[in-house]
């Protein structure tokens, strides 16, 4: 105890020497993480004074409010954004949004935002804001932190939060985004290295940074390409002259089974977001054996690489804002021979079938690079469905009702009944399979086209603007990643051999 309130009492008088620094020097400002020695992380309550503190001396940038966490703390939003001139942008800024500390006991990516925010505001990075506005949140489950759990205070793991939004932090995560709409995010975490699979097989895993794009199917595959071509061998070759080892995102918690690149869900954030046609990121440092082991390198590889992340798009704005703009027009204007794939799994390739990767020798330490055979690079759709013109779902499903007004789509209750062709679902079967190595339902279902009337008094969603990824897959009932899979939602599959929701292929005058 003693020991803590000396490393306390250090902070608080390293506050004393930074405002001084501020008015009479150009000392660089220290972080609570650079000021105390030993092992200890910065608290919610010292980011919050370095923070302000931050601003009110420098300017440069604002803080706003997220939303409050489970238990009333206040997250934070840091907003920079510089003046351009058409001449130095003519085709406008991107927008990129860096999210930290989903998991309370991954704390490097929150101590590597606040070490950015501090070098922006002092003036030390700042060439990448001529083209880019950023907005960054240094730490998501400021409740999970305190307490050094993954977890927030309802138990509940944000990141497999994004599609029931049943958390203040992921709620208003996802309000930030949907507002702003930005061309990129990143959402920085951490990996367990070791875990009992692992030690079993006689490995630590020593991947060293990790950066994985959004892999859902139904995000424009120019985007995916140009993240796995263009912006992932550009950090590898920065990150080198940094000493630091980069590598695209591998998802292997046991080394015997499959290796793949990340996975399909959209309940995660840079799969929700991706569904947007956003570049969607994910980046993942090695985990200490606690959470302050070797906390200082830990975050200086997160800083340098969001660094060069966003250097990166600094450089290449104008390309990427392009892109972006081209894939989300398509998406809105598909048409009804669109489909959108619900069903979906990775896959070998035949022309790569094993994966090199740097690992540690539990029995002596050496560091080796070994190759794992059981490698699934390929995402692969199994079941696809056309694009609706909308869908109809009757009254006595509000909770559905309100999933989707919750992620801002647009509900409507009709007032008449209408008349149009339809296709309705028959269940008939649900069975348990495996899919990226999960437990999932297996639904199997026969449809019937016909023309018929949608009854006054049901909710109509219509699939016509930048969220219609999402309601099809969602809405589906033999999607992996939609409702029905859900506990909350299961009646959609027990109301009988009928699907309840209905497709609306057109209506009829």
């Amino acid at each position: 105890m003693q020991k803590k309130m000396n490393l306390r009492f250090a902070y608080i008088a390293a506050c004393v020497i930074i405002t001084t620094a501020f008015s009479c020097t150009k000392e660089r400002v220290l972080t609570p993480l650079e000021t105390v020695s030993g092992g200890s992380v910065t608290t919610y309550d010292e980011m919050m004074v370095f923070l302000n503190d931050l601003q009110q001396k420098n300017g440069g940038f604002t803080i706003e409010s997220l939303t409050v966490s489970v238990d009333g703390r206040d997250i934070p939003v840091l907003r920079f954004q510089q003046a351009a001139t058409e001449e130095e942008n003519p085709s406008g800024k991107i927008t990129i949004l860096v999210y930290a500390q989903q998991h309370g006991d991954e704390p490097s990516g929150k101590e590597a935002v606040i070490q950015l925010a501090r070098d922006i505001a002092t003036g030390e990075f700042t060439d990448f804001l001529q083209t880019a506005d950023l907005l960054l949140v240094p730490q998501l489950n400021p409740d999970g932190a305190e307490s050094n759990r993954r977890l927030n205070s309802n138990n509940v793991d944000l990141d497999q939060d994004h599609m029931s939004l049943s958390q203040p932090e992921t709620s208003g995560l996802q309000q930030l985004f949907r507002s702003i709409l930005p061309e990129v995010t990143l959402d920085i975490q951490e990996y367990e290295t070791q875990n009992e699979k692992w030690n079993a097989a006689g490995y630590r895993k020593n991947f060293g940074i990790q950066m994985g794009v959004a892999s859902n199917l139904n995000v424009s595959i120019v985007l995916r390409r140009f993240a796995w071509t263009n912006v992932f061998p550009a950090l590898q070759q920065d990150l080198t002259l940094k000493n630091i080892h980069f590598q695209r995102y591998l998802e292997v918690d046991d080394p015997t089974k499959r290796f793949r690149y990340g996975t399909t869900a959209i309940n995660n954030g840079r799969g929700s977001m991706g569904l947007y046609n956003t570049l969607a990121f994910v980046l993942n440092g090695p985990k200490g054996s606690t959470g302050t082991d070797n906390i200082r390198e830990r975050t200086r590889r997160q800083v340098e690489t969001v660094k060069s992340f966003l250097d990166y798009f600094s450089r290449n704005a104008e390309e990427v804002k392009r892109i972006v703009r081209e894939e989300r027009t398509k998406m809105i204007r598909g048409n009804i021979r669109q489909r959108i794939h619900v069903n979906m799994d990775f896959k070998k390739d035949p022309a790569n079938p094993s994966v090199t990767v740097p690992v540690v020798l539990l029995e002596n330490g050496e560091q080796i690079d070994n190759s794992f055979n059981n490698f699934y690079p390929l995402v692969s759709s199994s079941i696809s469905v056309t694009r609706p013109l909308g869908y109809a779902i009757p009254p006595g499903y509000e909770n559905i009702v309100d999933l989707l007004r919750n992620h801002e789509i647009e509900v409507q209750r009709s007032e008449e009944a209408a008349r149009g062709v339809l296709e309705l679902y028959t269940i008939n079967s649900v069975t348990r399979t495996e899919i990226e190595d999960k437990e999932m339902l297996s639904v199997n279902v026969s449809m019937r086209s016909r023309i018929s009337t949608i009854p006054e008094g049901y909710y109509i969603v219509w699939c016509n603007d930048i969220t219609v990824a999402k309601i099809i897959v969602l809405l589906e009932p033999h999607s992996i990643w939609g409702l029905a899979q859900q506990r909350e939602f299961l009646p959609l599959l027990n109301s009988g051999p009928s699907y309840p929701i209905i497709r609306i292929m057109r209506i009829m005058d």
